[in-house]
């Protein structure tokens, strides 16, 4: 297993609880949404490595790089 600094692990736990909230809603509230690409934005802000956030989100590419937009956007309404 790789071993990650604290800083990553702390985010990458995040980033999959969120994850997980998101998929266990029977219907996708923005909230949730919103909450798993902010914690997305943070993982890889704190360095975590793309393969491990897409494996653990199961976003690639273009759906990766909306999510981050998103969630970038999501961070900033929430700090207006």
């Amino acid at each position: 297993m790789l071993s990650l600094p604290t800083a990553h692990a702390a985010a990458l736990t995040s980033l999959r609880a969120a994850e997980a909230a998101l998929r266990t809603e029977p219907v996708v509230t923005f909230e949730r949404l919103c909450a798993r690409n902010v914690a997305l934005v943070h993982a890889v802000k704190a360095g975590v490595p793309e393969a491990l956030v897409a494996e653990s989100t199961g976003l690639r590419d273009a759906a990766l790089e909306l999510a981050l937009a998103r969630g970038q956007f999501c961070a900033e309404l929430s700090t207006r």
